[in-house]
């Protein structure tokens, strides 16, 4: 998995994410979200790293997961 901005983007960048899904990888930019009104810097980091967590089905306690509805 790679966590990259989405910007600026160059050439060498444009390659090394062709790689990475070449091989099978996951990019996820850490965008962070708003809709669980986040208070600090932290709570949006923590939020982004859960979101990155979550994808290989890693255990964590950090922002509370989605519910089914």
């Amino acid at each position: 998995m790679l966590l990259v901005r989405e910007a600026p983007r160059h050439r060498v960048q444009l390659r090394n994410r062709e790689s990475v899904r070449q091989m099978d990888g996951i990019i996820l930019p850490p965008s962070p979200i708003f809709y669980h009104r986040p208070a600090s810097i932290e709570q949006m980091a923590d939020q982004c790293l859960a979101r990155a967590l979550a994808l290989p089905q890693i255990e964590y306690s950090l922002a509370p997961r989605w519910a089914s509805v």
